[in-house]
């Protein structure tokens, strides 16, 4: 009975060890984003920025919501989708519900409370894919922003787009953010992006190659 219950004991302990290694071994497996400098996003986003985050306020009851899942019940929705277009690889896919809100994802710096030293960006460009889907309602256009720790801001910028569901790629001069206040060398929000305000019921859209680029690197 002795020699079974510490063979019995001797299987337990195995498969304990067995079980660790292999919780251990599938963690590990998990490759980090390897994006450094002014990236973004380009098929994830690069650990020196926050992930994926929203901001929005209700115009029923003018309460506010910061989301860090793009799996919720408000506003901003979004997840990072493969595309089938083996150039592309993932995109970050952005839907507006009907909640009643205005709101804007956002790409924070990675520690709350933080920011970044973009002054090496000046004289060059803060760039991106974007792809409408749908442009909601009632009126169609996109805008974006930059914070350096509130209340220093660009304020919004709108973006030209083209009519059509095909990719279009943003160039925005980093000096004319600077022109419209932003401080480079406390960027905290490296890009917000939404629909116009009260205007973003149904809005449907891609983003991808989100990027700062410096003068002479593009």
């Amino acid at each position: 009975m002795k020699v079974i219950a510490a063979n019995l004991l001797l299987a337990l302990l195995v498969g304990a060890s067995v079980t660790v290694v292999w919780i251990m071994r599938d963690a590990g497996e998990t490759a980090p984003c390897p994006h450094n400098g002014g990236v973004i996003f380009v098929d994830c986003v690069n650990p020196q920025w926050r992930a994926i985050s929203s901001w929005e306020t209700r115009y029923d009851n003018s309460s506010q919501h910061i989301n860090t899942s793009g799996n919720n019940q408000d506003l901003v929705r979004w997840e990072v989708i493969e595309t089938r277009d083996p150039s592309r690889g993932a995109v970050i896919d952005v839907r507006y519900s009907d909640v009643p809100a205005n709101g804007r994802l956002r790409f924070h710096t990675a520690r709350l409370g933080d920011s970044a030293d973009m002054s090496a960006y000046a004289g060059g460009s803060v760039q991106f894919d974007i792809r409408i889907l749908d442009w909601g309602r009632p009126r169609p256009g996109m805008v974006v922003n930059f914070s350096c720790q509130q209340p220093c801001t660009t304020g919004v910028v709108p973006l030209t787009l083209q009519p059509g569901k095909r990719w279009q790629k943003q160039r925005i001069a980093v000096d004319h953010l600077v022109g419209l206040g932003l401080d480079l060398t406390h960027v905290d929000i490296g890009l917000a992006i939404s629909p116009l305000w009260n205007s973003m019921h149904g809005a449907h859209f891609q983003l991808d190659n989100i990027r700062w680029v410096k003068e002479g690197e593009d």
